[in-house]
């Protein structure tokens, strides 16, 4: 079985008692995606601020279940865990893309090969080295380049051949590949492990995948020299490069494939880039999805919001409509009981005291007056 139905009163009990960001990955949702689904289920959910007044200890009261309507979903289904996620992979494995890249790649022809010497590196590859030079080691034993030109990589002055042959191998078999590898780091302050918002950027199948290759560092406990032991002073630990590296993707958090690729005891990078690039692949692919289903939810929104325009519009006409009808009854009923009145005030030869004219003159204004009111009459008198 891959699936299991939850009832509306199950629903709502989950998530007054568990976090929706932490209920909607295990349930197999996005949060946005268990918010939709408690509104379709007319299941209230807690506020900002609820779950820090339970931290805190504070007594809150949760809402109410309402009583559903006739269009509320009173079950819902969910998948088994893990079911989503294979689901997800598989449909990276198999797709047009990633199959094309497999064949592409398991070629003898176009197997990478990383060589012990290289006489001549790439542009991107001298610039880094150039800026790395240039630069300064944080107390990690780490550099890394602050030139715009430069490549997104943090490794120590020992490692800068072997990180030089791996990202000159890498460029070079994009390239040849027909992909483009660009940087532009736009960096403002010289903070290490800190990562720019652009970085290093490669064009993959029309794809923006942003990489970095950063060297890992061990943690030692620090020896203390003899004057570090007589003011009991220095560090707690030292931070030792130990030599190897992680290539990583920074943009596909939430792809369902590998995204970090580090070297193994019998595996070091140069040997994993020929499966590098069939998992970028599938990272293009994820990529992709994303981008077209947040297209298509900003088209859907930009739907929902013109239809919204269209209904608040026919709305404030219709209110027009209603607000002219009363008007032109109000005038109506009021020239109407102007009429009425005049006919009594004739028969009893009454008028206004206060007024210089005779009744029958008071009489031809007040039903001239009951004219401009009526709105029947003064239609007739345009149409004239």
């Amino acid at each position: 079985m891959t699936h299991f139905y939850v009832s509306r009163e199950e629903l709502y009990e989950a998530v007054w008692t568990t976090p929706i960001l932490r209920l909607a990955p295990e349930l197999g949702l996005s949060d946005r995606g268990l918010a939709k689904l408690c509104a379709r289920m007319e299941i209230p959910v807690p506020g900002l601020g609820y779950w820090r007044k339970v931290e805190l200890g504070q007594i809150v009261k949760k809402s109410r279940l309402p009583k559903p309507s006739e269009k509320c979903y009173l079950y819902t289904r969910f998948w088994e865990p893990g079911f989503v996620e294979e689901q997800k992979k598989k449909k990276l494995e198999d797709a047009p893309l990633v199959l094309e890249v497999k064949e592409l790649v398991n070629q003898p022809e176009n197997r990478i090969i990383v060589p012990e010497d290289i006489t001549t590196y790439h542009p991107l590859i001298k610039s880094t080295l150039k800026s790395l030079r240039a630069s300064w080691a944080s107390k990690y034993g780490i550099c890394r380049p602050f030139d715009e030109e430069a490549l997104d990589v943090y490794c120590a002055k020992a490692s800068f051949p072997r990180m030089a042959r791996l990202f000159h191998v890498l460029i070079t078999s994009l390239e040849k590949r027909g992909h483009t590898i660009y940087v532009n780091q736009k960096l403002t302050k010289p903070l290490f492990y800190k990562r720019s918002n652009e970085g290093t950027r490669i064009d993959y199948y029309g794809e923006v995948i942003r990489i970095s290759l950063v060297e890992k560092v061990d943690r030692v406990d620090h020896k203390r020299t003899s004057r570090e032991e007589k003011y009991n002073s220095g560090p707690k630990y030292d931070f030792i490069p130990n030599g190897k590296f992680s290539l990583i993707v920074e943009n596909a958090s939430t792809c369902d494939t590998k995204r970090r690729w580090s070297d193994k005891k019998n595996k070091p990078l140069e040997t994993q880039l020929n499966d590098i690039f069939i998992d970028l692949a599938k990272i293009a692919v994820h990529l992709r999805l994303k981008r077209e289903k947040k297209e298509a939810d900003e088209r859907e929104d930009e739907r929902k919001r013109q239809e919204a325009e269209l209904r608040r519009q026919k709305q404030l006409e219709e209110e027009k409509r209603i607000q002219q009808l009363e008007n032109f009854f109000t005038q109506w009923l009021k020239a109407k009981q102007i009429r009425e009145f005049l006919s009594l005030a004739e028969k009893s030869s009454i008028k206004p005291e206060t007024l210089d004219m005779s009744q029958e003159e008071w009489l031809v204004w007040a039903r001239n007056y009951a004219d401009q009111l009526d709105p029947f009459l003064r239609s007739s008198s345009h149409s004239l």
